[in-house]
């Protein structure tokens, strides 16, 4: 049995929203041993991670928020052979995967939750991701609240939201095929496959279930904006219109998306940076069942 095996190691993004020092991962990691690191850049916590993984860390930690677990979610997967759990000690402003973890599960890191992961696929390239993706103005949104971290984040994606209800606002014309379904045109303002509850800080999935195997999918066809902020506060609380014939929610597997022109998308309120917008014609989502073992570690 090698030191790894039995160790943890720990990752941590120093810009995150209630960043905490080392000595304060509270007493489940007491006596275990840990290493700590800091990520430098966007995409160190990947490389650290994969890296772990090869070396057979028995936890590896991301301390932050959503984008920390994103990277280390994606660094881990890299290595076709992990045995690791991910490990999560919320330490971000959002922490919307944290909060899905399912209430009452044991968190004792020896005894992990199997949980499913999504995959995002384009021409040349797949992300993973652990909570959501989201497409057309949720990926607007994501990608507006990206520039505003000094905000609390229910603020920050609130703010967006407003800022994105300006011109080009409304739906756009895609082609979608859902499981084993054929391709159909419809129209969409709003997409998303979400394993978590949460997204942007929103209780909007709260029917989702991180173990099942199935996404959570909302679409949101042709709603006006006068609509929208009828709705909004109610949104706000997870609360979804019910039989508005534009509102549509379900639960899939698999989504393929076409488009003649890019959709904006996100996967964890990231944006792929190994591709460029023009890659997302054409695409797909889908669920890999219990791919990955995580822990809720409590924090001090």
């Amino acid at each position: 049995m090698t030191q790894e095996s039995e160790s943890a190691y720990m990752i941590a993004n120093p810009r995150a929203g209630r960043h905490r020092h080392k000595t304060r991962f509270g007493h489940s990691l007491a006596q275990t041993p840990s290493i700590w690191e800091e990520t430098r850049e966007q995409g160190h916590g990947e490389a650290l991670a994969y890296e772990a993984s090869v070396r057979g860390y028995r936890w590896i930690i991301a301390v932050g928020g959503d984008g920390t677990i994103h990277e280390v979610l994606n660094g881990m997967l890299r290595n076709p052979n992990n045995q690791s759990i991910l490990g999560l000690l919320p330490a971000g402003t959002a922490n919307d995967y944290a909060a899905s973890y399912p209430c009452g599960q044991n968190t004792d890191p020896n005894h992990p939750l199997r949980v499913d992961v999504g995959c995002l696929r384009w021409e040349g390239g797949q992300r993973y991701f652990a909570n959501v993706a989201g497409l057309g103005f949720s990926g607007e949104i994501a990608s507006r609240a990206r520039d505003m971290l000094r905000v609390p984040a229910r603020l920050r994606y609130t703010l967006a939201l407003l800022r994105q209800l300006g011109p080009g606002y409304g739906p756009r014309k895609i082609r979608m095929a859902v499981d084993d379904g054929p391709m159909k045109e419809t129209e969409a303002l709003l997409m998303s496959a979400a394993i978590g509850k949460r997204e942007g800080s929103y209780p909007l999935h709260g029917r989702a279930d991180v173990s099942d195997g199935l996404f959570e999918f909302l679409r949101l066809g042709r709603l006006s904006r006068r609509e929208l902020a009828w709705y909004f506060p109610a949104m706000l609380r997870g609360v979804l219109p019910e039989n508005h014939p534009q509102v549509h929610q379900s639960r899939c597997k698999r989504i393929v998306v076409e488009s003649s022109i890019p959709v904006p998308l996100h996967v964890d309120g990231e944006f792929p940076r190994e591709a460029c917008p023009e890659a997302f014609t054409r695409f797909s989502l889908e669920n890999i069942p219990q791919a990955l073992q995580v822990a809720l570690f409590p924090s001090a």
